[in-house]
């Protein structure tokens, strides 16, 4: 990997995580539509802030409209995955909610490959091997510790992982 791609990498990484915990701490105490809008209000600051200092932004008015389209569809993907991320964390345990969100990249190789014409090789295909085996080692049930149904924290059964409505808040276990 170029090295300052694997840089900027791990400032990711070390941000998502870090952040991922304080997601968890948010989720159990704000309904998902609510930590979605003010985060999106905080970064919007944010990145207004950084553009005033860095000023990278080429004017709204010269960006072609494809690119706005292309922009509007991500974000809205993102808004949703963010409302299910949430949700998510409100019901599971924070490290495999983490785990299991983490692993689009099982997709988006697929889909590079697929659509953006990347070679697949062989690391590719061992990377995606190991992911899928880090998640089936995350789904395995905990003995003796029941789910908000009664049932083994870790079963993928839909009537259990579902919610009756997306944004709906988890139900008390008896």
């Amino acid at each position: 990997m170029n090295p300052t791609a694997l840089f900027y990498s791990l400032i990711t990484v070390v941000l998502w995580g870090t952040a991922a915990i304080l997601d968890k701490l948010m989720a159990d105490r704000l309904p998902p539509v609510t930590i979605v809008l003010l985060r999106t209000g905080f970064i919007v600051l944010i990145i207004l802030g950084y553009e005033g200092v860095v000023r990278q932004c080429p004017s709204l008015w010269t960006i072609p409209f494809s690119s706005y389209l292309l922009v509007g569809v991500s974000a809205a993907m993102v808004a949703f995955s963010m409302l299910a991320y949430f949700q998510a964390l409100r019901w599971g345990e924070a490290s495999r909610v983490i785990a299991f969100t983490s692993a689009y990249p099982l997709l988006s190789i697929v889909m590079a490959v697929a659509f953006l014409h990347e070679p697949l090789t062989l690391r590719k295909v061992l990377g995606v091997l190991v992911i899928v085996g880090g998640l089936w080692l995350l789904s395995e049930p905990l003995p003796d510790r029941p789910g908000p149904s009664g049932g083994q924290e870790g079963s993928l059964s839909l009537e259990r992982t579902v919610p009756k409505t997306f944004l709906s808040a988890p139900e008390e276990s008896e």
